[in-house]
């Protein structure tokens, strides 16, 4: 399984040297200061579930999803 930062840049093409995700940074700007980590983690959570549970071919098994 290719790494959380690739797939991430593959879907927004959003990360920056640190792994960061940009969006949810700027998404997260409009929060107060203790909500932001939540933010990101969440934002990563579901950004992720798209990945994981949509694979590139619906026939590959090896990446494991529910049909």
């Amino acid at each position: 399984m290719e790494s959380f930062t690739r797939a991430l840049k593959r879907f927004t093409g959003k990360v920056n040297e640190e792994g960061v995700i940009e969006e949810a940074r700027m998404r997260s700007r409009f929060l107060k200061p203790k909500d932001k980590a939540q933010a990101k983690q969440k934002f990563k959570q579901k950004l992720w579930g798209e990945y994981k549970w949509k694979p590139p071919f619906k026939h590959d098994k090896r990446i494991g999803h529910s049909e």
